[in-house]
């Protein structure tokens, strides 16, 4: 047997592929996007925008339920009743977790994509060392899913090769523990949320498009009222000076009259918002049909994909050998951890789902098997005059 060899591939595996491809196309053109992005509250603004999109789908994906849900009324009346009365009893459960999940995702957005460095200087490392750990910790807690020994070897050498790549770029000169609470605070609330999305969509009766759609009205409605509040609220201690918008002669956080100004003056920042509304659409769709239909572990590819570190190359020969690397060895561990690579030494292949998925169906078999034969030496026994005759053996048994 090969040392290392293809795990089971099947067509969901095009669901991450997509929002590693937009992230791909954004890190190449990004520079193009400044302007706008600039406006953090409003770039937010679009974002949500992309996210109540999924109103279509979800609206298309409750028509057929309820196209299929009638059709269970005529075959299966029972059924459907206890399907309706298990559905009612979590609903509300349901709505809390949704809830919560968008209470967890503005508390990270105002962590993690730096608006708190508008009120205190943060530096923030790379997402996926903390996160391949604790997205694996919530998923044991909370979805009860073991964590078995090719994954701990992958999750040491991704934590270990993370780690080099960020000094490697000096993204850890000059940390301080502030910095180092900022950063577990940020990532901690990232990754419940993810998990709290799976464990939503898979056990409360929640689609992808109901979560993204969600998503975007709690977003919406949250930064247009920032976006009132920062327009009317004038700056004078700044953290980092170049974050902050002039306007009239003024500093503001943010200002919705500078950002028309933006479009008005400069045209096509207008096609650009145009487009980032549109590219997103697709990015949070299938970023989050990923967790349903693939698992937790595929978003760490999404993620590793938006790193701009395997793109910042520079002049120096020492980083470009090491980022081409540590790049590949990333991806590598990433693959054998969502298993679609499999290390076939050491044991490491033992406790593959496919690996399991296979012994229990043995087992299930062989089951069948010792029940059917148990069958046949019943229907093998006859009693006659209180005597037990198995015709398979010709002797009486008393």
């Amino acid at each position: 047997m090969a040392l290392i060899s293809l795990g089971k591939i099947d067509k969901t595996i095009i669901y991450p592929l997509i929002p590693i491809v937009i992230m791909l196309c954004e890190t190449k053109y990004f520079d193009y996007l400044d302007p706008v992005a600039d406006h953090k509250t409003e770039f937010n603004i679009i974002q949500s925008i992309s996210k109540c999109m999924a109103i279509i789908p979800f609206i298309i994906f409750n028509l057929q339920n309820k196209i299929s849900n009638k059709q269970h009324q005529i075959d299966n009346k029972l059924y459907n009743k206890k399907y309706y009365e298990k559905y009612g009893a979590i609903k509300l459960k349901k709505f809390g977790f949704i809830v919560l999940i968008n209470v967890l995702n503005l508390i990270f957005k105002m962590t993690y994509y730096r608006i708190i460095n508008y009120f205190v200087t943060v530096k923030i490392f790379s997402w996926y060392i903390l996160d391949i750990i604790l997205i694996t910790l919530f998923s044991f807690l909370i979805l009860k899913a073991p964590v078995y020994k090719h994954q701990y070897l992958s999750i040491i050498i991704i934590v270990v090769a993370g780690i080099i790549l960020n000094s490697i770029h000096h993204e850890f000169d000059e940390v301080g523990f502030k910095d180092i609470l900022v950063n577990i605070f940020g990532d901690s609330v990232y990754s419940l949320m993810i998990v709290l999305k799976r464990y939503a969509m898979v056990n409360m009766f929640c689609s992808a498009y109901e979560i993204v759609f969600y998503e975007g009205v709690f977003s919406l409605v949250f930064f247009s009222v920032l976006l009132i509040i920062l327009t009317n609220v004038e700056i004078i201690e700044k953290y980092e000076s170049k974050r902050y918008i002039i306007y009239e002669d003024k500093t503001y956080i943010d200002n919705f009259y500078s950002f028309i100004d933006l479009l008005r003056t400069d045209k096509t920042q207008i096609l650009i918002s145009f487009i980032i509304l549109i590219y997103y659409i697709p990015y949070y769709l299938f970023f989050n049909i990923t967790i349903k239909n693939n698992s937790v572990f595929h978003v760490l590819l999404i993620l590793l994909a938006e790193e701009g570190y395997f793109f910042d190359y520079g002049d120096d020969a020492f980083i470009i050998c090491m980022n081409i690397l540590l790049s590949i060895i990333l991806l590598f561990m990433f693959l054998v951890f969502v298993e679609i690579l499999e290390l076939n030494f050491c044991g490491l292949s033992v406790n593959l789902k496919r690996k399991i998925a296979e012994r229990a169906e043995i087992e299930a078999n062989n089951d069948v098997n010792i029940d059917d034969n148990k069958k046949e030496d019943r229907d093998s026994l006859i009693e006659m005059e209180g005597q037990a005759i198995d015709f398979n053996n010709d002797n009486p048994i008393n």
